[in-house]
């Protein structure tokens, strides 16, 4: 739907009619999502809101995380850093949006929280109500920080390749054979061309999750990456396709394995696949 100058509105309040024709499904909680995004890039984020809550009331798991992550931005956003902790700490550890969350707040200095998720939470049989928190309302000034430690560019990651250092590409083999231009169902999110970075050992991050949605032991993931030679006494740069997946193996590397060099390349093979003249492997 094209937004039109000076007719904003009547395409929004088109876009909300036609959602509550449909039943409560992803489509009509993409359906919010959508009204949500526009609103907040119109600088309307209080308006925004209530759309993201709408689309966690109507989705799937997987949307609901969207939102749930989309939300917090938005309350960021809004200068309301307590509702934006706790929209980020209600995503699920099998959510691929949780690390990014995690590291959403490790950018800004805040305090590193626990993302076992609701799930679990539920699963181990504890305490749950539907008491809304309130907080009292604060200032809250960002810190600066040096994203150099935790992010890779195209010209960093250029200069690990020629100085053979290890990357690791959390894609499925799929994607990193070159046989899928794109991740499975996000045509619209692919490549020019297919492959890996050169000398690239894919990991991808799904296997550092058992089956139950936690982690596995710091044994297993010693050995997981171990073996391919990602090893602590490295700078390691890992990449996916838009920097989404890999912040999930940035995160165990960093945080539950310590490894003291990691940085996570946010262009990734969008930008990389899509670069004239960049070196690929299949």
């Amino acid at each position: 739907m094209e937004l039109q100058e000076g007719r904003y509105e009547d395409a929004r309040s088109i876009a909300e009619r036609s959602a509550n024709t449909l039943p409560a499904s992803d489509l009509r909680a993409q359906l919010w999502l959508v009204i949500a995004e526009a609103l907040r890039e119109e600088g309307a984020p209080s308006l925004a809101e209530g759309y993201y809550r709408k689309s966690i009331e109507d989705g799937s798991n997987e949307v609901q995380a969207e939102g749930r992550f989309l939300l917090a931005e938005c309350q960021l956003k809004l200068g309301r850093i307590n509702d934006a902790r706790y929209s980020y700490a209600a995503l699920d550890s099998r959510s691929k949006f949780t690390p990014r969350a995690l590291r959403r707040l490790a950018e800004i200095d805040l305090t590193q929280r626990n993302f076992e998720g609701v799930i679990t939470w539920i699963d181990e049989g504890r305490e749950l109500n539907k008491v809304v928190p309130s907080y009292a309302k604060t200032m809250y000034r960002a810190p600066s920080r040096d994203d150099r430690k935790i992010r890779a560019f195209r010209n960093d990651v250029q200069v690990h390749l020629d100085k053979k250092l290890p990357l690791v590409d959390v894609r499925s083999p799929g994607e990193y054979s070159g046989q899928l231009l794109h991740m499975a169902d996000y045509p619209q999110e692919g490549a020019m061309r297919g492959g890996h970075i050169p000398g690239a050992k894919n990991i991808p991050w799904a296997k550092a999750v058992a089956e139950d949605g936690t982690f596995k032991s710091a044994a297993d993931l010693k050995e997981l990456y171990g073996t391919q030679g990602i090893t602590p006494d490295k700078d390691i740069v890992a990449y996916c396709r838009i920097g989404e997946r890999s912040s999930h193996t940035w995160f165990v590397l960093t945080y539950l394995l310590g490894y003291p060099s990691v940085r996570n390349y946010d262009g990734s093979w969008t930008e990389w696949g899509n670069l004239v003249g960049a070196p690929i492997e299949k």
